[in-house]
C-alpha cells in the first residue's frame, strides 16, 4: 500500500490541503476493434480522474468546489514522488457525511493531464 504525505489543490493562487485521502481513477488506453477474422486494438485519448475526500474545516468556511476551473491537484507521496493533475474540473460533489469529529465530502475531478515526477 502506498501512502501520501499531502494532497494540495491549487486554484487561482489559493491552496487547499483539507483532504483526508484520494484515489486515482482507472485510465483506458486502448479499445478492442472487431475486424474480419480477428480482434484489433486502437489507441484512445486517456481520460484522467481523481477523487478526494475533503474534510470540511470546523473553524473556517467550506471551500466552494463549483469555482474550480483549470485547477491543479498535487499528490505528494511519502517515497518522494509526486503526481500532478492539471486542467482540473469538478465532475461530482458527493453528499456530506457527518461523523463524531468531522464532516467530509467526496469530490470527483476530471483532468486534462497527469504528470508523474
Amino acid at each position: 500500500m502506498e501512502y501520501i504525505s499531502q494532497v494540495t489543490l491549487d486554484v487561482d493562487g489559493q491552496s487547499i490541503t483539507d483532504f483526508e485521502e484520494c484515489s486515482e481513477s482507472e485510465v483506458e488506453l486502448h479499445k478492442k476493434v472487431e475486424l474480419m477474422g480477428k480482434t484489433g486494438f486502437c489507441k484512445v485519448t486517456p481520460r484522467y480522474g481523481v477523487k478526494v475526500n475533503y474534510v470540511i474545516p470546523s473553524d473556517a468556511e467550506e471551500f466552494d468546489f463549483n469555482s474550480v476551473g483549470n485547477g491543479r491537484l498535487t499528490i505528494d507521496r511519502q517515497n518522494g514522488k509526486r503526481i500532478t493533475y492539471t486542467g482540473l474540473y469538478p465532475l461530482k460533489i458527493g453528499e456530506t457525511k457527518y461523523g463524531k469529529d468531522e464532516a467530509k465530502k467526496e469530490i470527483e475531478f476530471g483532468a486534462e493531464d497527469r504528470i508523474e515526477e
